[in-house]
């Protein structure tokens, strides 16, 4: 995942702060569209030599790191390979860094930081105390994005350090906002606060350098009020944020860009009021980050603020509209993860195609070479042989070392498939120990039970340790199933099932009662076949004891079908004395209330008729993972079960 990506309300507004730090060497396009610049620079490219080769790789990068991240890494790696070409040291540095900033973007940070410590490497050789100081500050936010807290506070130190020497005022203010980043990933706001407020300070000050970089200084300052005001928020005083946000989205608009920054404030603003209890203010200024997120297609800024949307309008009661940002956010990041791919795909592509080009730049030069001994040849017979032989063996050599070449690639790939799949059984075989071993805990857990049963006088305390056991045991068999099957993600319900009611019949001692099993060739979800084997247990177990009292010819009947592709109902009914009158929730058997329970936990409708005995009808649908996740927690406590009689 890119930084981009990362939740503004989630780890705070210092999330984009390390964008902008990262981004503050490289100039976003402007101007002509970046295709015809690209095109300018092409067609300077062809005349152009040594240094200037570079350079323009470099301007090339820049132009379409936006649009095409892909094509921007290619020509960050012709500039390297043009600065190694021509042994120009600060060219090779710029180029390493400007790799390190792709890789940072798209969220490679094992290779960002390879090619940011490469490049700090070579700038410190050349005393380039500017371009290290920049490339600190990149190694710094790699290393608060991945939580390496400890070792980015040494290196922001040495930034703090390495800017005050040189009399940089600009560094030192970055300097002091990124230790404040640290320490507001820390969750200890109130050292956060004093940095950011230093950092505030020493801008604030500049004025000889207003004109040029006045974007920079308005920039920075801009980000610290929006710091200042999340420390606020995070010391929950948000009545002392809004004052830094009003004046940070005033700031930001009068410099008439950075249209990702307003979203994050207006998001910000939206968390203080929200943090206020003022809902509607707080509603209204996530609409107007949603709106600049809309507007500007900011994929990653509008999944937080939909997010925020959900929560404001959960707390107001309004869960239509909550739903409706659930939706969208479901469709946001499902499309957020497929351009993440489609990117990874294109950087390997664009790797393979740079390799592919030196290889055919290679063989022109030698395809020239031969030219040119051919030539000579012509001029000189009496070297004939000579070079003729020496043609010869070039070219077996250049035939024998591709030989050896592919063989070697061929072999590679062999050893890495093999690795794979060696890694997939590994892993097939660790997800059918777990299950083991938590189908091995659960007996341990039914073997407690039973010495506890043995040692129970009391009768009523006795029923509710084998009604437990019961509950364990159907748990205990889904284990079971999953660590015995080919697929560790489904159960096969007519299996799972069987033995679950096999395992009960034997535990009630009940040969009077004729058990009808009908279950189509049914895989589901552990999801979905938990709760819906706990709720078979609960009503066979009642059946079993309170249905067929002083009777004769007892027949009981559990039945699995498929509605549709994702719908599927169950009955279990029976013959017994019948049911009576009551709500399930209220009900005084702990089963029925569990089943209840479960069955508004499975979003499922239950219909119970009392025709001849009892018939529990439950229609249900087999939701994803992400789908059970997010939508069982809005279920209103204490709603009551969807049933019809």
């Amino acid at each position: 995942m890119s930084f981009l990506a990362c939740k503004v309300w989630g780890t705070r507004a210092w999330c984009w702060t390390l964008v902008l730090l990262l981004a503050a060497a490289y100039p976003a396009a402007g101007g002509q569209q970046p295709t015809s610049k690209v095109d300018s620079l092409k067609q300077a490219l062809r005349t152009a030599r040594d240094t200037t080769r570079v350079k323009l790789f470099t301007l090339m990068m820049e132009e379409v790191m936006n649009a095409n991240p892909a094509q921007a890494e290619l020509y960050a790696r012709q500039g390297l390979s043009e600065a190694r070409k021509i042994n120009w040291r600060p060219g090779e540095a710029q180029a390493l860094q400007n790799i390190g900033f792709l890789y940072a973007r798209k969220g490679e940070y094992a290779g960002a930081q390879e090619y940011f410590l490469a490049a700090l490497a070579q700038w410190r050789e050349l005393h380039q105390q500017r371009h290290v100081l920049h490339v600190l500050t990149s190694i710094v936010a790699l290393l608060i994005n991945t939580k390496q807290y400890a070792e980015a506070t040494v290196w922001g130190e040495q930034i703090l350090e390495a800017a005050k020497s040189a009399n940089n005022t600009i560094e030192s203010a970055r300097g002091y906002t990124q230790l404040g980043l640290i320490q507001s990933a820390q969750r200890n706001h109130a050292a956060a606060l004093r940095n950011y407020q230093k950092s505030l300070d020493i801008v604030q000050k500049i004025t000889s350098e207003r004109g040029r970089r006045e974007n920079i200084i308005n920039g920075i300052i801009s980000a610290n009020l929006n710091n200042i005001a999340d420390s606020y928020i995070g010391l929950g005083q948000p009545n002392l944020a809004l004052p830094y946000l009003f004046r940070a989205v005033k700031l930001r608009r009068k410099m008439g860009r950075g249209t990702y920054e307003l979203a994050v404030f207006e998001g910000t603003i939206a968390q203080a009021y929200a943090q206020l209890k003022k809902l509607d203010m707080a509603i209204y200024h996530a609409l107007q980050s949603r709106q600049i997120s809309i507007q500007h297609n900011n994929i990653p800024m509008l999944i937080a603020i939909n997010d925020l949307l959900d929560t404001l309008y959960v707390q107001q009661g309004k869960h239509h509209l909550a739903r409706q940002y659930v939706a969208e956010n479901r469709v946001l990041e499902s499309k957020a993860r497929i351009q993440e791919q489609e990117q990874k795909v294109a950087a390997l592509q664009g790797r393979f195609d740079t390799k592919e080009k030196e290889r055919n730049i290679k063989l022109l030069q030698q395809q020239n070479r031969i030219a040119q001994l051919s030539t000579l040849q012509q001029r000189t017979l009496r070297n004939a042989a000579l070079v003729g032989a020496g043609l010869l063996l070039l070219l077996l050599a250049v035939l024998y070392n591709r030989y050896r070449l592919r063989q070697r690639t061929v072999q590679l790939l062999d050893r890495q498939n093999q690795e794979k799949e060696v890694l997939l059984r590994e892993k097939t075989l660790l997800l059918q120990e777990v299950h083991h071993r938590v189908k091995n805990n659960l007996q341990i857990v039914l073997s407690l039970l039973s010495n506890q049963l043995d040692t129970q006088p009391d009768p009523a305390a006795a029923a509710a340790i084998r009604d437990s056991q019961s509950r364990v045991q159907t748990m205990a068999l889904i284990h079971q199933n999953l660590y015995q099957a080919e697929s560790l993600a489904r159960i096969d319900m007519r299996r799972y099932l069987a033995e679950l009611l096999d395992a009960i019949g034997r535990a009630f001692r009940r040969e009077e009662v004729a058990l009808t099993l009908d279950v189509a060739p049914v895989h589901l979800t552990t999801h979905a076949a938990v709760p819906l084997g706990l709720i078979v247990n609960e009503l066979v177990t009642n059946a079993y004891k309170y249905a067929f009292t002083g009777r004769q010819h007892n027949t009981l009947r559990v039945e699995l079908r498929p509605l549709s592709a994702t719908t599927y109902r169950l009955v279990v009914a029976d013959n017994g004395i019948g049911l009576p009158q009551l709500d399930l929730e209220m009900a005084q058997s702990l089963g029925l209330r569990l089943t209840a329970g479960l069955v508004r936990q499975m979003h499922a409708q239950l219909t119970i008729h009392r025709e001849s005995g009892t018939q529990f009808h439950i229609v249900f649908q087999e939701a994803t993972d992400a789908a059970f996740s997010s939508a069982q927690p809005r279920t209103p406590a204490g709603s009551g079960v969807p049933a019809t009689a």
